[in-house]
């Protein structure tokens, strides 16, 4: 069990400092909403492992599907799964 624990652990240390270099993204003290728009949104995407789609607006455009993942996120880590980036959700 020990190596088992050991072994993921590692993953997800590394797993974590692959994104490093999207880091720190930078919303702010405000509620970051759904149909919002912010430089950081690339990186955030990017984070969630999403494409952009320029059918649903603009690169730095917090659409519907970034908002579906952010709400994923947040109900894996046991938040109001709302799709609002608030300081629960940036402090993860």
């Amino acid at each position: 069990l020990y190596k088992v624990l050991r072994a993921e652990m590692v993953r997800l240390n590394t797993e974590k400092n692959s994104y490093d270099h999207l880091l720190p993204m930078r919303f702010g003290d405000r509620l970051f909403k759904p149909g919002s728009t912010h430089k950081d949104v690339v990186a955030l995407r990017a984070r969630l492992g999403l494409t952009h789609n320029p059918d649903f607006g603009a690169e730095n455009f917090y659409d519907d599907s970034l908002a579906a993942a952010v709400m994923a996120f947040q109900k894996t880590h046991n938040l109001k799964a709302d799709g609002v980036i608030g300081p629960k959700t940036r402090s993860l």
